[in-house]
C-alpha cells in the first residue's frame, strides 16, 4: 500500500509494503530547494521522540 501526497509542487508518495517499510520516495520536484525541504520534514517526522 502507499499514499499519494502532493506538496511543495511535487510528489511525496510513502511506501508501507513488506520489501518497501514506511519509505519515502519523492519525484517531480522543479525545484531541487523544494524537494530538499519535504525530505528534511520527512526525517523530522522519522526520528521524532
Amino acid at each position: 500500500m502507499y499514499a499519494r501526497i502532493a506538496a511543495l509542487g511535487g510528489l511525496f508518495d510513502l511506501y508501507n509494503t513488506a520489501r518497501k517499510p514506511f519509505n519515502p520516495y519523492l519525484h517531480s520536484f522543479k525545484r531541487a530547494a523544494d524537494k530538499a525541504r519535504l525530505e528534511a520534514a520527512w526525517e523530522a517526522f522519522r526520528t521524532r521522540d
